[in-house]
């Protein structure tokens, strides 16, 4: 399996970039991943359809072609993502679309606690643009929270909580991609009887799912979109759905994340 790795920032310091090198290294038995800068590309300017595209950008493009997927390390500037990485995403959706259908792994890490998660948000929408067209990891946010304390001076992750999660989120993109060439298949007993079938893995029917399976149903979930593209409308929202066990616990949550401001 070949990956490449997208540096999202132009910054000469980034624990994205360390993040990327971690993995670069750690999964090293399980695929060829090489990495790429962005720096190096130009501000993206609209050009008349028959202008050539910059050898950086034509580069970058034939990388994104030639890989089985992509890993992009998503920095946070002010809620969004880095311009540069922004233009990246111009320049390759505006001519040319090596993007489309290609299976993409977000992660991110940042100094404080969110962990890059409005920038993943928005560059999952911005990656299921018409022109983009990618295949997104669906769920397993890998999300770094406080990035200089997550690394040793060799540049590997510290908490094995951490890099468990990350090997999980790995193997399921891993899965994505085969699933992309027709190399799984799902393992569905259609002549079984089933407790509880459930039409639609949205935010909806995922929760009803997760919830008759917990009351012992055995349960069966039907989705009519291509693997990589469930989520129904949770999916194009942004992903605003929210799960708990206590439901005055997450009350409080909100209140507190929304102090000093009053919410219903």
């Amino acid at each position: 399996m070949k990956l490449l790795e997208i540096v999202g920032t132009n910054a000469d310091k980034s624990y994205n970039r360390e993040l990327l090198q971690y993995m670069q290294h750690h999964f090293q038995r399980n695929a060829t991943i090489d990495l790429s800068e962005i720096g190096q590309l130009p501000l993206f300017k609209e050009q008349p359809q028959d202008c050539s595209l910059p050898e950086s950008v034509q580069k970058l493009a034939n990388q994104i072609s030639g890989a089985d997927g992509v890993i992009i390390g998503v920095p946070e500037y002010d809620h969004s993502i880095p311009a540069a990485l922004k233009s990246m995403i111009e320049w390759l959706s505006c001519t040319i679309h090596p993007f489309a259908g290609k299976p993409i792994m977000i992660v991110g890490t940042s100094l404080g606690i969110q962990g890059t998660s409005r920038a993943q948000d928005e560059i999952r929408r911005i990656l299921n643009a018409p022109g983009v067209g990618a295949t997104v990891l669906p769920g397993n946010e890998f999300m770094l929270s406080f990035a200089p304390k997550a690394f040793d001076q060799s540049g590997d992750l510290v908490d094995r909580h951490t890099i468990s999660f990350l090997e999980s989120c790995f193997k399921h993109f891993q899965q994505l991609i085969e699933s992309q060439k027709g190399h799984l298949a799902l393992n569905v007993d259609w002549n079984a009887n089933y407790d509880v079938v459930v039409l639609g893995f949205g935010g909806a029917g995922a929760s009803a799912a997760r919830f008759a399976a917990d009351k012992g149903a055995k349960t069966l979930i039907v989705e009519a979109a291509p693997f990589g593209r469930e989520g129904g409308n949770t999916r194009y929202s942004a992903q605003h759905v929210v799960m708990g066990e206590n439901l005055a616990d997450l009350t409080d949550y909100y209140h507190n994340l929304n102090r000093p401001f009053v919410t219903p």
